[in-house]
């Protein structure tokens, strides 16, 4: 198979959205009903108690309680994550803590890890667009055989090969 560097130039620009990482965060959250609990449970942090303990004992969101309020790693794109919560997410420092308002409440923040977005040079994807494109060619195992059987006159005389 036979890629020329034309052919893996346009299947880059062509799906450059597989060559790109958003930004992401690593976010917890406290999801509490009034604004007057968002606030105590800020006084809370800010005295020193820690947000896992507080996400277990205080949120409201069922999803991630348990979990100490840890939703993971986040897209800075996530349409999954409520936008207020976002906008706040990109305004904080490491382990930094805020409180905003969200459709199922009060939300209390933290961002415990930040990565910017990534958009990987061509020269750093080459050979695996190469391979795609390769394996995009190549016909399948059954359809390798049955081409082999015709250009070779090949006749199956054991019926239980026949298939």
């Amino acid at each position: 198979v036979h890629i020329s560097d034309e052919q893996i130039l346009q299947y880059y620009e062509d799906n450059q959205a597989l060559f790109t990482e958003p930004e992401k965060f690593h976010l917890h959250q406290i999801i509490v009903n009034t604004e007057e609990e968002a606030e105590q449970v800020m006084k809370e942090l800010n005295n020193g108690s820690d947000f896992n303990t507080l996400a277990k004992e205080r949120s409201i969101d069922i999803l991630t309680a348990n979990n100490g309020g840890d939703l993971g790693l986040v897209a800075i794109s996530d349409p999954s994550i409520d936008p207020n919560i976002i906008s706040t997410a990109v305004t904080l420092k490491m382990n930094e803590v805020a409180m905003t308002q969200t459709e199922e409440g009060y939300a209390v923040i933290q961002v415990t890890e930040h990565y910017d977005a990534v958009e990987y040079a061509l020269e750093d994807v080459k050979d695996q667009i190469r391979r795609e494109i390769a394996l995009s060619q190549v016909n399948s195992l059954p359809e390798a055989l049955e081409q082999l059987k015709m250009d070779f006159d090949v006749e199956i005389l054991d019926p239980a090969l026949r298939e």
